[in-house]
């Protein structure tokens, strides 16, 4: 399965130690960084200047091009993050960013922060990268988004998922993964929302003929049912009452 790491602002304060770590990670295949214009460890969170970090962009580009690797740069910009009333110049600043980082090599823009609509709407039309954005509180629906032209927002989980849970409030609910798909979500890599949980339906079958067969003991009957659980609901039964409770 192809990878993609978030890398932060490249755990590095130079151009040395930026190539060496994006050639650390191409050793292990990767093929896409989110990639933020936030300082390491910068006590005011500052942010680098357009220049410069257009600059890094140019050094990643580069030392994909010396190991003849191709890569996605999914470019991130904390200026939404930092400056907390946001406003139409805010996002003329931050559209002037992506256009610099697009030139430099970027393949999108990711702007977390950043929830009103009508702003979300303007910087997609502006934008000459792809857009994705962070689903927080106060952002409007995926649906809404995916009208917009948002390409990605969050991810789709299985309601057995053995992740996190999340809060009620921040969850969406969909009758089937193609709907998720349709509303721009990424399937989550930990339950495989996309992947058949049936896969063993001889196994299902047969424990719902043992189930319905004569007794033959309390413990194979439990074991029975905890395996034909797994294989239907893609969860243990403790998971999968935890996720109605969410619903």
């Amino acid at each position: 399965m192809p990878l993609t790491v978030d890398i932060e602002g490249g755990y590095a304060v130079n151009e040395e130690s930026l190539a060496n770590n994006i050639e650390q990670l191409f050793q292990l295949d990767i093929c896409g960084i989110n990639f933020e214009d936030q300082k390491v460890n910068h006590p005011n969170d500052e942010l680098w200047a357009i220049e410069e970090q257009s600059h890094r962009i140019r050094t990643i580009q580069q030392v994909a091009a010396k190991l003849q690797k191709s890569v996605f740069i999914n470019a991130r910009t904390d200026l939404f993050f930092k400056n907390g009333k946001h406003s139409l110049d805010l996002v003329n600043e931050a559209i002037e960013r992506t256009s610099a980082y697009a030139a430099a090599g970027a393949d999108g823009i990711f702007i977390p922060g950043l929830t009103d609509r009508n702003l979300i709407e303007y910087f997609v039309q502006q934008s000459p990268l792809p857009v994705n954005v962070m689903v927080m509180d106060g952002m409007i629906s995926n649906v809404e988004l995916q009208d917009l032209g948002v390409k990605t927002t969050g991810i789709m989980c299985r309601p057995t998922c053995p992740a996190k849970k999340p809060y009620k409030e921040n969850c969406e609910f969909f009758a089937t993964a193609k709907e998720a798909l349709l509303a721009s979500y990424r399937p989550c890599k930990r339950c495989q929302p996309l992947s058949n949980p049936t896969k063993k339906s001889h196994s299902v079958l047969g424990s719902c003929r043992f189930n319905r067969g004569p007794e033959r003991g309390l413990v194979g009957r439990i074991s029975w049912r905890k395996t034909s659980g797994i294989q239907v609901y893609g969860a243990r039964k403790r998971n999968f009452s935890c996720s109605c409770n969410v619903e």
